[in-house]
């Protein structure tokens, strides 16, 4: 949908001066040699798809994360609630467990392992709720 201007809404006519109080944030244009197959100045699809089947096999719930993360937390909040016994790799402590969510293509946490190979990433309580079959 345009504007009467004939532009996008928020769009600026070329040369007007900013109204929004960010001044100095305009896009750069793409550095010289940035082009992708994306388009000049996309960034590369480098990270790795997560593969799930690269992850342990567990028979209970496992979370994987670290205590400074408010996710994380939130995630081991839920499981105790809801009577629900996980076990927990503190990411942050195991270099061991943090190198193979990495190598799978998690870069996330926390990872939360179900038994039957389901894996969340950065899981909503809803979502947890779902997978462990409880209500919230």
């Amino acid at each position: 949908m345009s504007d009467p201007s004939g532009g996008y809404p928020g769009e600026r006519a070329e040369g007007a001066e900013r109204t929004d109080g960010a001044e100095g944030a305009e896009c750069a244009e793409p550095a010289e040699g940035t082009e992708t197959a994306h388009g000049p100045g996309a960034l590369p699809d480098n990270e790795p798809m997560p593969d799930p089947a690269a992850l342990p096999t567990v028979d209970r719930i496992t979370v994987h994360g670290a205590d400074w993360c408010g996710d994380c937390r939130r995630t081991k909040r839920f499981l105790d609630r809801t009577g629900t016994p996980y076990a927990w790799v503190d990411t942050a402590a195991d270099k061991g467990a943090r190198i193979t969510l990495n190598e799978a293509g998690y870069l996330a946490i926390p990872v939360v392992l179900l038994p039957g190979g389901t894996v969340l990433v950065e899981p909503t309580d809803d979502d947890l709720a779902e997978a462990i079959a409880v209500g919230v």
